[in-house]
């Protein structure tokens, strides 16, 4: 069973080393590493050479986009480039211990059911952030520390970052693929997280497999920033509802299904009511609400309305 490994690479001249040398000194080496920057304006494509170089590893590849793709569809498109059986996710600025690719290769052979395993990590954070608790994951035991994430709505928030993910290419071609297909807003490992998830066959693997370095340059802090706009609101209504319906199709769980219906029919109410900007519809919708909050702020959306 082959192993692959993926980065993405955009600006990371100050972190990516690490990186890099963390992949290169795996208990067990990989047989692919694809790393596609996307267009740096920093060191970075000269420090990856310099380290494909050093080491002469050929089975390393470095290429760099033409134009700008962003993170989300450079790592959508690394996925399907892949050739390995097994394909680890790496961002640029973490740190794997060595023996993640060795240890999570092997739970994957001996079982068949997992197409996701995710891990869990430490964090290096920067001056501004004190978030240092990891999300619960609601899952049942398995065996000794390999846990089956479990199908209810609570699951579907992405509770691990994707650098902790090690997917089978077959998930990729046969599930992923079909989710991503239009959608250019969601990240390849929300997407992948929330496949698995309602196939049933998402599997968390209770071991800190590296560090995750939070920083102000990292791609998921940089788009934290900032109010979110009422526009932005409306565009990730739609794309939601079109996740949702796809992902209706994945799960042969009725529970978890009537749920993503439920989901499916409470986003259709808040894209109409925001839309047609009057808040005397707001009764008629009210009632699909899974949340008083949530209503409230739509509420206070369509009283602020500006584009």
């Amino acid at each position: 069973m082959e192993t692959s490994v993926v980065m993405a690479t955009y600006n990371g001249a100050k972190f990516i080393l690490k990186q890099l040398e963390s992949i290169r000194m795996q208990t067990v080496p990989v047989d692919e590493v694809l790393i596609r920057d996307d267009g740096s304006k920093d060191e970075t494509e000269t420090i990856v050479n310099n380290f494909i170089d050093k080491y002469g590893l050929k089975n390393w590849k470095f290429t760099k986009n033409k134009k700008n793709l962003g993170w989300r569809e450079n790592f959508s498109q690394l996925l399907n480039e892949a050739k390995g059986d097994l394909i680890f996710l790496s961002d640029q600025d973490d740190i794997w211990e060595n023996f993640k690719v060795e240890k999570m290769t092997n739970i994957m052979k001996a079982n068949k059911k997992i197409d996701i395993l995710v891990s869990d990590y430490d964090q290096k954070l920067n001056k501004d952030r004190d978030d240092l608790s990891r999300d619960f994951i609601e899952e049942k035991k398995i065996k000794d520390n390999i846990y089956k994430v479990n199908q209810i709505w609570k699951n579907y928030k992405i509770l691990r970052p994707g650098w902790t993910y090690v997917v089978r290419s077959k998930f990729v071609r046969e599930y992923y693929n079909t989710l991503k297909e239009g959608l250019t807003d969601k990240g390849h490992d929300a997407l992948l997280w929330r496949a698995a998830l309602s196939k049933g066959t998402l599997y968390h693997y209770k071991q800190i497999t590296g560090t995750w370095r939070m920083h102000e340059s990292s791609a998921i802090s940089s788009e934290s920033k900032g109010r979110i706009k009422n526009k932005e609101v409306l565009n990730y209504l739609n794309s939601e509802i079109k996740v949702l319906n796809r992902l209706i199709k994945f799960t042969k769980t009725p529970e978890y299904k009537r749920k993503l219906q439920t989901k499916v029919r409470e986003f259709v109410a808040r894209e109409k009511f925001l839309s047609r900007k009057n808040i005397l519809l707001g009764v008629f919708y009210v009632f699909k609400y899974s949340s008083l909050k949530r209503f409230v702020g739509d509420v206070l959306r369509v009283l602020n309305w500006k584009e």
